[in-house]
């Protein structure tokens, strides 16, 4: 409450903070207070100001490296139907330290693209699922890199690197932070309305396996 006295011609301002919860990315918060001031006829109002909530989000591709270079390469593909996993690292900052909390999923689509979403920002690690590599699964005989992956927060794209590794038997990239207006624009594959906010460039190559056949020339 604004108690003091304004002389003609005067003005004042009065800020409220508002704390929300249960946002959802783009939610949208305007501005409608209203109040009355002795001696004037007609109520105050807010100026029409608005905010809209954030929203992150992070992806791009699983593929088939047919070379097993690290890179998408001519002739390589996407894989459809895996069961991909946008982890926090919780507060101890490290990956499956007990507190890591399943912030999404997603499904690769048919070019093996996937868009994970959440409405904090902070620290995360992609994962797959280790049923997709099980027999019958979608990833069925392929493998990783054991030590061959790139940073997963360099934000380099698909023709220069891939982020996925096997680690204490899970397939996880390292930690990437993912930040309001801190990610790269432009990338392939983008889809988010605030580019700034999403980052496409968590490439995860699997190694196809190899088949021998023959038997004996004679």
């Amino acid at each position: 409450v604004v108690t003091n006295a304004l002389d003609p011609g005067e003005t004042n301002t009065v800020r409220i903070n508002l704390r929300t919860t249960n946002n959802f990315g783009q939610d949208v918060y305007t501005n409608r207070a209203y109040g009355r001031a002795q001696g004037l006829a007609e109520p105050i109002q807010s100026e029409d100001v608005y905010a809209v909530t954030p929203r992150y989000s992070a992806g791009n591709i699983v593929f088939s490296d047919l070379n097993n270079d690290g890179n998408l390469d001519a002739g390589e593909h996407g894989i459809a139907g895996v069961h991909v996993f946008l982890y926090s690292v919780g507060v101890d900052g490290n990956i499956g330290g007990g507190d890591d909390v399943n912030a999404a999923t997603a499904i690769t689509d048919l070019n093996g693209r996937y868009v994970l979403e959440t409405y904090e920002p902070g620290n995360y690690y992609v994962e797959i699922s280790t049923i997709d590599f099980q027999s019958g699964g979608v990833l069925d005989g392929y493998s990783v890199q054991g030590d061959g992956a790139a940073n997963a927060n360099n934000d380099e794209d698909e023709n220069l690197d891939h982020n996925l590794i096997f680690n204490s038997g899970y397939y996880r990239t390292g930690i990437f932070n993912l930040g309001e207006n801190q990610e790269p624009i432009y990338e392939i594959g983008e889809t988010s309305l605030i580019d700034e906010n999403s980052n496409m460039t968590i490439d995860l190559a699997v190694i196809p396996p190899v088949f021998d056949i023959g038997n004996r020339v004679w």
